[in-house]
Formats: structure tokens, C-alpha cells, sequence
């Protein structure tokens, strides 16, 4: 439906005259009459009663008047908005991010990228990994920050960084083997998606018994394991500032611990603008806790 068509509809309908009408849309009467036709023909009814000079809506346009000027008041608050947005901004990026990653590494990255680029206009959401693959597939934003990697057709995106897992227990517990700890309390895990189901399957190969208790988030874990809730395995990055509430337990031989990443995602149709290369240059393998990971 033409928004000329319906624009004209209305003036015309809130003065009941079409040359009333022309003059205030600044067109030509017989434009306002052919705008009113193709409306007519579009909708395959009437809209105006004419008698002479007189003109009213027929009971099809008192219906159609409401929509048409809840459209054309929204047409005008959009332009309204756009030319707004233009004169404070240049250009736009919005970022879905993993809660972790929104909440560690993020922060002090969008403030250099906001000094470069005073005029960008910046939205930023947190979701979880797997929702973040979900957003940028779907197109619902520039770009993705996950601890997962991209999966699908319609996803590019590259590594941003990697750091070794470990095993930390509260401080307070005092000098504790692994096996100890997880034989006397709980073992929070699942609060990363990428590596907890091979984790528990060598804990398992190895013989050693433990009590898994699931927790949804990171940053979650490592306030309860400072609590003195349980102990977990977490990112190097995940100790900062709190080493002095936590320990990190010795290294068993007999345990691979994982890798955790991050990950840059994009829509494939849509490559990074020039402000989400620089955030991503910024982002790109910042040294974990002890020193950056080799190769």
C-alpha cells in the first residue's frame, strides 16, 4: 500500500475536500483525485460519498481512517528519528556478546573504539554462546562475541583468543589435591559450552569421583567456588580479581585440560565494518593470566 496513497487519503478525510486537501499536500487536485482512485482500486471499495461539492467517508473509509493515520504518524516519526539519528551519528554497530566476554575483555576494548569513532552509534546485548550463534545467523546483528565458534552457512567469524582451563578450589580450603576436593564437595560445572562434556569424560577415565552441580554462567561459578560452594574448572581469565579469594589446584598428569576461545562472529552476507575491525584488532589474543598462550 502506497504511503503517498494513504497520506492523501487522510487529508482528504480530515477535511472532507479534496482542494483542501491539494493545497495542503502542495499537489494538484486531479493528483489528490488519482490518489484516492489507485487506494480504491487497491482495496476494491469506495471510500468517499461525492454529491457535488460534498464529500464523506463511506462506512469502508471510517474504517480504513484510524490505520492510515496511525501509518502516516508513524512514517513521519520514523523520518523524524532518522534525521535525528543522522545528525548525532555517522555510522552504527550493534554487537550481541556472551555474558563473559561482555563483562572480562569488552569494557576497556569499546572505550578505545568510542575515542576512535566519536560518531558511531553502539548497541550492545548479552546472550548466551549458543544464542549468540543463533543472532548472528539470523542477521540480528553486526557482529557476535562467543565462546563457541561459528556453525552454519550463514555465520563467517574467526578466533579471537585462547587460554588454558584450570582447576580452582577456594582459598580458604588451604593446600588440596583435585581427587580430595572433588571427593568432599560439589563440582560446578557446565558453565561454559564449549568444553565441560569431554572435561567430566576424562574426570571419569581417571577414576575419580565426583558430584557435578550445574551453573549457568562463569562469572556465576566463580563467585560461588569463592563462597566455598565447590570448586570448578574455569578460564585463566575468569581469576581475575579474585586470585585472592581463590587457588588454582596442581595439574594432574593424567587430565588434558581443555582450551577455551573466543570467538568473532559475523552474518556471511555482511563483513565487519571498519569500527568493528578495529574492536576486533583490540579484542584479538590478549595474554590470559601467567602469560600468553603458545601457538
Amino acid at each position: 500500500m502506497d504511503i503517498r496513497h494513504l497520506r492523501t487519503f487522510v487529508a482528504v478525510a480530515e477535511r472532507l475536500h479534496f482542494r483542501q486537501a491539494a493545497e495542503r499536500l502542495y499537489l494538484s487536485q486531479p493528483t489528490v483525485t488519482a490518489h484516492v482512485q489507485a487506494l480504491e482500486r487497491e482495496l476494491g471499495v469506495r471510500l468517499f460519498e461525492r454529491g457535488g461539492r460534498r464529500v464523506r467517508l463511506t462506512p469502508e473509509g471510517e474504517r480504513l481512517l484510524p490505520f492510515a493515520q496511525r501509518g502516516v504518524a508513524l512514517e513521519g516519526a520514523a523520518l523524524q528519528e532518522v534525521r535525528a539519528w543522522r545528525g548525532r551519528y555517522d555510522e552504527r554497530l550493534s554487537i550481541v556478546s556472551s555474558i563473559f566476554v561482555a563483562a572480562s575483555v569488552l569494557p576497556a576494548a569499546l572505550r578505545r573504539v568510542l575515542a576512535a569513532h566519536p560518531r558511531i552509534d553502539i548497541s550492545l546485548r548479552t546472550a548466551f554462546s549458543r544464542e549468540v550463534l543463533d543472532a548472528i545467523a539470523q542477521g540480528e546483528a553486526d557482529l557476535g562475541l562467543s565462546r563457541l565458534p561459528p556453525a552454519g552457512s550463514a555465520t563467517a567469524g574467526r578466533q579471537l583468543s585462547r587460554e588454558p582451563v584450570v582447576a580452582v578450589a577456594p582459598a580458604a580450603w588451604g593446600a588440596v589435591s583435585l581427587a580430595a576436593a572433588l571427593a568432599e564437595h560439589p563440582l560446578l560445572t557446565h558453565n561454559h559450552p564449549g568444553y565441560w562434556d569431554r572435561l567430566l569424560a576424562q574426570l571419569e577415565a581417571a577414576g575419580l569421583a565426583f558430584r557435578p552441580m550445574a551453573v549457568g554462567q562463569v562469572e556465576v561459578t566463580r563467585r560461588l567456588v569463592e563462597e566455598g560452594l565447590g570448586l570448578s574448572f574455569l578460564p585463566g581469565s575468569a581469576l581475575e580479581g579474585g586470585r585472592a579469594a581463590l587457588q588454582v589446584l596442581e595439574r594432574r598428569p593424567d587430565l588434558e585440560l581443555p582450551e577455551a576461545g573466543t570467538w568473532a562472529l559475523w552474518p556471511r552476507m555482511r563483513p565487519p565494518s571498519e569500527a568493528a575491525r578495529d574492536l576486533l584488532e583490540l579484542l584479538e589474543c590478549p595474554a590470559p593470566p601467567g602469560g600468553p598462550v603458545p601457538g
